[in-house]
């Protein structure tokens, strides 16, 4: 099908790209970028091993530059007439400038215009070119010449897009149509001659036209602000030319077009429904050669339309309109950006549209002013469907974005764009903003200057915060850009001071724009830190202007040589055959790769589950490929000459990129010829057993392609970092035993040339520091040095997460291989082949010889910020790996040692109190013991509830309110958790000890006096605490109301008087025995009794027997109990030594008959009740020989006598 665009001037055919190389971009860098934008200015058909150039460099004027890209002068010199009038063109006066593909230009001045050629007539000089037309070499021989006519009155003022300038067939002269917006129409059938033009007047009453955009030959269409149509024809009618104009009717349908005005009126639609329609741009695609026919879309600030129109005669019938085109942009914008607000919040704009061969790209910008005064530009696809519907597909949001004011609207909104196959130039009058268009479903990280979207949801694209945009700018304050238009994929842009001009990239290494002012020293203690390399990464690494997929020998090998070339004499070598299949496949030779794969799968071992055949040959080929040398670098005396990954370029930073667009070629190889879902695993060893080093070959795969990204993240920092890379290349040479094979050769060459062993690097700049400090530099020195290797390994790190998350669709697993084996990319490996050990040693060098060994406030924080983008990383890569594991017993004891890792790493910035990185790092990683510190140590109420909501799910409640307890913060979990009243609760059911608080607060006194009973009789610690409780409870029960619970607090009383006998022990009994008598524990009535009777306590009187004895009630056999205290009463006294003449006055002093009489009055003469009989004494075997005593004997008769004589009632 042919596809031909029109920008405002003629139509413009889509250029074919005729070699298989120059088809094949859309890699990660964009390879095939420089192909389709410079191939003008490249070698056409060159040798195997030569360079591309650009030829024009040295000869053209540049205008402005950015990182990336230069805007340089293109074509004629401009006219002297034209120079004059846009220098002192009066401000009153509107001027408006276009130009088509054919050459012309044109600008409007008041009623007058100015008609040159900027560039040759492409059919005037023959020459190769895009695709089969050319678009000639840009250059500046001479001022062509200017012709001026006069546009027809107009109060309105005239429009460049109005007016087109064509040569029709047979003519050597330019002829020429325009349009008042008041639909006044003037034709010149030469340019030559201002008075033979022919008028046609008010075309169509009442509406103003705005472009006008043209079919070939005399046919154009017209649209009105208000997005009426009209169709133009300019006709030879007996040898007179004739303007004959004709409407295009709305849809007819009820609700189709102009019908939803009169749909509003029958079934009420909103006010805001019935406005008139705004034109935002018209565009057409030249869609079939034979019948000729052109697809006209027409973008309004409420709907798209599609319509197809027949030159010749021909009718036009309408295809679709999408009412919800808004709707669905708002709708993207609200998803990636505002998702938690409400979508009506959100204010929309579509800026601009323009036609590609991907689809039809809008640019809209948003702003959600209750969330942020800041504009967001994107670029959105919109996809005709066969059925007839609009798809909006890809999205890419910019980097760039404005800041909104009611009265700065008008400049936000100031913005166009012009695209071709890789690029979109979004500008207004004073920058250019290059935008990289991602190939379908090649993810964000490409898009240079956005960062792309679809709309199937995803969380908002964080990334492009604190990011510059690349931008090309104006120095000049007089200038600014007039027009812009694409043509054949060539972005040319009318400046008021240069005239036209066009944007190419830059020939040279971008890693020298390091030396620029975006630089990022980083040794520099006064420099920014991590944001500006990364800012400055983000353009340099993915820069797809400067990579160049034609300097890869890979498009010149021969597959049929490779195929016949063996390294195994008499065996069929898997390897070349799978090359060979591979080149053949870039060739589009797809049946010959075919029967080669078929080959190499016939071969032995492919069912091998663990290093099979393909396995293991696919990567062979991989590691190969990351490793092969420049082929036409001199300095390599011997290269592989069937290198796939070897490049032309001289440059170190191109072939690493050209290496990467190989590789990628190659995993698309794989996917394409159905062998990834072949793949299974390979062991580290080599040996074909299930071995517990195998991995999925997917992920030995993913590792060389991410390895070679971070190579080239390296070379990109290597200039601003060269000291300290320079030296860490050297050691790892020298610590792996290599040296460069040939004299010419540098350190460098070697290492970046075998990118698989990147990893070595890393290891040696984590020891770097330590070295340092061993040699004993500076502080400042040491600082500085321990920032620089942080900023690196950060950096590339960066850009490898990116590439991995970007390429997350490319190296699947397959399901079976994901439950079979564990899954750690080489980031998150430990030992030497990954990094989790050189994170964790730059962690602790960081905390070491960074935060403890500074007190410069800048140099702090830069340290803080790389500790915790490290330990992010760190986690990051053991929590991806716990998540693998399939066996219950190992993640048991992998997730224990994971939340130990994860809390001693996240806890001294806790103690640092940097507490905003910490509950960063918290959150992400789910460490609810440091955010429940952190809440604690700010006492933020706030952020504590926001936990408790946020892992509702996770049960953060009850484990916070856990840690209050076993921080013996009791008293904070009312007040920190009252919010919260389910979960207390919840808590409170297993923790009575504060659940009568609860029931307090409640007013349910009683329930809470129980709660304290029960409480008090288990309480074993503190002998105040139990009182406490025991008074609390008491007082409930007495406040409460209702009953009188008179047996609870008989209850309590009877505890109360418990405890009131413990706290009379005598202090000198609890110091003999060891007892703590500032924190009394309870004791038991055992021990209490024990206590008071105790021989070593000799001053124990009838009072501490007496106190004994009060304990009966509460022992378990008191019986017993009360035998062994007077026993013990009856041995304080000497028994032998008595007054013979007056036994009764010696009684009188013996503590047994003391404390008979102490009872007797307490107990009001109820002997019964604590005086055991006498027997039991005579007898006790507790009373060893005194028993046999006579004169015990005797005593004890004759007290018993007289104490039923005198004490015992009657």
């Amino acid at each position: 099908m042919d596809r031909t665009f029109s920008y405002g001037g003629g139509p413009v055919k889509n250029s074919t790209m005729s070699r298989s190389r120059q088809s094949l971009g859309g890699s990660l860098f964009s390879g095939g970028a420089r192909s389709t934008n410079t191939s003008t200015f490249a070698r056409q058909g060159s040798g195997r091993y030569s360079l591309s150039s650009r030829s024009n460099v040295s000869t053209l004027r540049v205008v402005a530059k950015s990182e990336y890209n230069i805007l340089e002068s293109y074509g004629f010199s401009l006219p002297v007439q034209v120079t004059e009038v846009l220098t002192f063109n009066e401000r009153s006066i509107s001027l408006s400038v276009n130009y088509g593909q054919n050459g012309w230009a044109w600008l409007v001045q008041g009623r007058r215009l100015f008609v040159w050629q900027y560039r040759e007539n492409p059919g005037q000089k023959s020459g190769s070119g895009f695709g089969g037309e050319h678009f000639s070499t840009p250059r500046r021989p001479y001022a062509g010449q200017c012709r001026q006519l006069t546009l027809p009155h107009c109060d309105i003022g005239h429009k460049a897009t109005l007016v087109t300038v064509f040569v029709n067939e047979g003519h050597q002269m330019a002829s020429c149509l325009a349009v008042s917006p008041a639909g006044d129409v003037r034709y010149w059938q030469s340019i030559a001659h201002d008075g033979s033009s022919i008028d046609e007047c008010n075309i169509l009453e009442g509406q103003e036209f705005e472009q006008l955009i043209g079919l070939g030959g005399q046919e154009f269409v017209l649209a009105t602000t208000t997005c009426s149509l009209m169709r133009l024809n300019v006709n030879l009618q007996n040898g007179r030319y004739v303007i004959v104009p004709r409407q295009i009717k709305p849809p007819s349908g009820f609700f189709g077009g102009i019908g939803k005005r009169f749909a509003s009126i029958i079934i009420g639609m909103h006010s805001n429904q019935e406005r008139e329609n705004k034109l935002v741009k018209i565009s057409c695609e030249k869609i079939s050669q034979n019948p000729t026919e052109w697809h006209i879309t027409v973008l309004a600030d409420r709907w798209i339309q599609r319509w197809a129109v027949q030159p010749q005669g021909g009718n036009e019938r309408f295809l679709s309109e999408d009412a919800d085109i808004m709707k669905k942009m708002r709708d993207f914008f609200h998803q990636k950006l505002w998702s938690t607000r409400d979508a009506s919040e959100i204010e929309l704009w579509a800026l601009d549209m323009q036609p590609t061969d991907r689809g039809v790209i809008i640019l809209a910008a948003a702003v959600n002013q209750q969330r942020s005064q800041q504009v967001y530009y994107a670029l959105m696809t919109v996809i005709f469907e066969p059925d007839n519907t609009f798809t909006l597909k890809d999205t890419i949001i910019m980097r760039y974005k404005g800041f909104y004011s009611a009265e700065r609207l008008a400049e936000l909104i100031d913005f166009r764009f012009i695209a071709n196959r890789s690029f979109a130039y979004v500008y207004n009058d004073r920058c250019i903003f290059p935008v990289a268009l991602n190939e379908t479903g090649s993810g964000g990280s490409v898009a240079a200057n956005g960062v792309s979207g679809s709309n199937d949801g995803g969380s908002p694209p964080t990334s492009t915060s604190g990011e510059e945009a690349e931008k090309i700018e104006f120095h000049a304050r007089e200038d600014m850009i007039l027009m812009g238009n694409c043509f054949q994929n060539t972005p040319l842009f009318f400046s008021r001071l240069n005239g036209m001009v066009i944007v190419t990239p830059s020939d040279f290494d971008p890693s020298d724009m390091f030396n620029s002012s975006i630089s990022s020293d980083v040794f520099n203690p006064n420099s920014s830190t991590i944001a500006d390399t990364t800012a400055f990464m983000q353009q340099s690494i993915f820069a797809p202007a400067t990579t160049n997929a034609g300097n890869l020998i890979l498009y010149e090998l021969d597959p049929e040589e490779i195929a016949n070339s063996t390294d195994l004499p008499d065996e069929l070598d898997p390897v070349h055959q799978l090359k060979a299949a591979f080149i053949y496949h870039v060739k589009r030779n797809t049946m010959a790769a075919d029967e080669l794969i078929a080959t190499v799968l016939e071969l032995p071992g492919q069912r091998d589950l663990v290093d099979g055949e393909l396995d293991r040959t696919v990567l062979k080929i991989a590691i190969d490929l990351a490793q092969d040398t420049p082929a036409a670098d001199p300095r390599w005396e011997v290269t592989n000459r069937h290198a796939l990954g070897s490049s032309t370029s001289m440059q170190i930073i191109q072939q690493l990129r050209e290496k990467n667009i190989a590789y990628t070629q190659f995993i698309e190889f794989l996917h394409s010829r159905k062998l990834w879902d072949r793949l299974n695993a390979v062991s580290s060893s080599g040996v074909g057993t299930e071995a517990e080093n195998a991995r999925p070959t997917s992920l030995w795969l993913a590792d060389i392609g991410e390895k070679i990204v971070a190579a080239i993240g390296v070379k990109c920092l290597h200039n601003s970092h060269s000291r300290i890379l320079d030296e860490a290349i050297n050691q790892v040479l020298r610590q792996s035993n290599r040296t460069v094979p040939f004299p010419n050769l540098t350190p460098q060459d070697l290492f970046y040339a075998q990118t698989n062993r990147v990893e070595e690097l890393f290891k040696v700049l984590s020891e770097l520091v330590d070295g340092y400090v061993q040699q004993e530099l500076t502080s400042l020195q040491i600082q500085t040095a321990l920032v620089e290797v942080n900023t690196i390994v950060l950096s590339v790190l960066q850009e490898v997460v990116k590439y991995r998350e970007s390429k997350a669709g490319t190296y699947t697993v397959r399901e079976e291989l994901r439950n079979r084996y564990e899954q750690i990319p080489w980031t998150a490996m430990a030992g030497k082949n990954g990094l989790r050990d050189v994170l964790l040693q730059l962690i602790s060098c960081t905390l070491r010889h960074g935060v403890k060994g500074t007190a410069e406030p800048e140099f702090r924080m830069k340290h803080f910020k790389h500790m915790t983008e490290l330990i992010d990383y760190v986690l990051d890569g053991r929590k991806t790996y716990l998540e693998s594991v399939h066996d219950e017993e190992k993640y048991a004891v992998l997730l224990q040692q994971y939340e130990s890792q994860r809390s001693d790493l996240i806890y001294p910035l806790v103690e640092a109190e940097q507490y905003e990185m910490a509950a960063k790092l918290a959150e992400k990683y789910l460490d609810f013991q440091t955010l429940v510190e952190i809440c604690d140590k700010t006492n933020n109420q706030e952020r504590l509830d926001e936990y408790i909501e946020r892992y509702k799910e996770h049960d953060f409640s009850q484990f916070a309110i856990s840690w209050h307890m076993n921080q013996n913060k009791q008293g904070d979990i009312l007040h920190r958790f009252k919010n919260n009243q389910s979960a207390l609760a919840r808590f409170l059911v297993d923790h009575p000890s504060m659940a009568w608080i609860q029931l307090l607060f409640n007013g349910e006194l009683a329930q809470a006096a129980e709660v304290l009973l029960s409480l008090a009789q288990r309480e074993k610690e503190l002998l105040a605490r139990k009182r406490a409780m025991l008074c609390l409870a008491k007082l409930c029960l007495l406040a409460a109301e209702g009953d009188t619970f008179q047996g609870q607090i008989d209850a309590i009383n009877a505890e109360l008087e418990l405890i009131e006998i413990q706290e009379n022990i005598p202090s000198e009994i609890l110091d003999m025995f060891g007892y703590d008598t500032k924190h009394a524990k309870v004791l038991t009535p055992e021990e209490i009794v024990d206590l008071y009777i105790a021989d070593e306590y000799s001053k124990s009187s009838e009072k501490e027997f007496r106190y004994a004895l009060s304990l009966l009630p509460y022992v378990e056999d008191p019986i017993e109990v009360r035998h062994r205290i007077w026993c013990a009463a009856i041995l304080r006294d000497s028994w032998e030594e008595y007054n013979k003449n007056a036994p009764l006055d010696s009684m009188q002093n013996m503590l047994f008959f003391r404390l008979i009489d102490l009872c007797y009055i307490s107990d009001a003469g109820e002997l019964e009740n604590f005086l055991p009989p006498l027997e039991s004494f005579l007898n006790a075997p507790e009373l060893g020989d005194l028993t046999q005593s006579k004169s015990f004997q005797y005593l004890m008769k004759l007290g018993y006598e007289h104490i039923n004589e005198s004490y015992r009632k009657k």
